[in-house]
């Protein structure tokens, strides 16, 4: 680490010719940027953000100042490792944008004049993002792949959490004199039998309710039941149950190469701030502003 520092300290003096010190804000493994440079970079952000009075406030500052250090290290990590943008990923990455925020590019050459900014700065801050999205996925490769059995783990998941099931409830005070297992047994089989509820105890309508609204005892009850069945005894403080589960819709579910990228993106939120500080910790960052 010293010697990378002896060496920025090094570039710093040679490109003096070039750049005043006292203009310098920052050098990156020797590549130098001006206090002009970042200032105007962190004033297109605040008006970018729609906030350009938060250009003057640490809270805005600070993570601004963080994330063009970031920035620079993935560009110098990209020209080391000869990683760039291809122009059809370049090309996609800015109508990708342009859909997601419902506009043309026509229209939005007037909405940027409102806010004092130019469609190139824009377009360069698209792209930067797309860049450190493409060697971030490059950098983390076998952390970030995604396999067929997390797919899977995940739709079982999906469906656990977001089915609703349609049933009804039926109970018995623990007071009452039929309130014993074997007496619960005889009273399902009847209804099983008969189609028709018990006369006596309660019969409550749930409606439709999703698994996370159920209580536990009831969602543990119908696990692996198929939707038409009576389901219990199921013991509560609040007596027997027996539940006439009678139907249930499943989520829509998206295809396997829509959770796959879900997934892969999840595991690139968790890993790429790690890689990014092991990349800071094996690089020169000399910072005056």
């Amino acid at each position: 680490m010293l010697r990378s520092l002896l060496l920025s300290s090094v570039l710093l003096v040679s490109s003096m010719g070039m750049v005043h010190a006292d203009s310098v804000g920052l050098v990156i493994n020797g590549s130098v940027y001006t206090s002009d440079d970042i200032t105007d970079e962190i004033e297109s952000l605040a008006k970018f953000s729609g906030n350009l009075d938060a250009v003057h406030q640490n809270e805005f500052r600070t993570p601004a100042m963080n994330m063009l250090i970031v920035q620079y290290l993935i560009e110098d990590f990209s020209r080391l490792n000869n990683i760039a943008l291809t122009e059809e990923e370049a090309d996609n990455a800015w109508s990708m944008y342009l859909k997601g925020i419902d506009t043309t590019e026509d229209d939005y050459i007037t909405e940027l004049k409102e806010k004092d900014l130019s469609l190139e700065w824009v377009k360069a801050h698209v792209l930067r993002q797309t860049l450190t999205q493409k060697v971030g996925m490059l950098a983390l490769g076998n952390k970030i792949r995604v396999t067929e059995d997390e797919v899977s783990d995940f739709k079982t998941k999906m469906l656990a959490v977001n089915a609703e099931h349609l049933i009804e409830a039926w109970i018995l005070p623990p007071e009452h004199e039929l309130a014993n297992i074997q007496s619960i047994k005889e009273i399902k089989a009847e209804w099983a039998k008969t189609g028709l509820h018990p006369e006596i105890g309660e019969l409550v309508q749930l409606g439709w309710a999703k698994s996370e609204n159920l209580p536990g005892i009831f969602l543990e009850a119908i696990k692996d039941v198929q939707p038409g069945n009576l389901v219990g005894p199921v013991r509560s403080k609040h007596g027997y149950h027996i539940l006439n589960y009678r139907e249930v819709n499943q989520p829509e579910m998206p295809d396997d190469s829509v959770i796959e990228m879900m997934l892969m993106n999840q595991k690139f939120m968790q890993n790429f701030n790690v890689w990014v500080e092991d990349l800071k910790s094996k690089s020169s960052i000399i910072q005056k502003v």
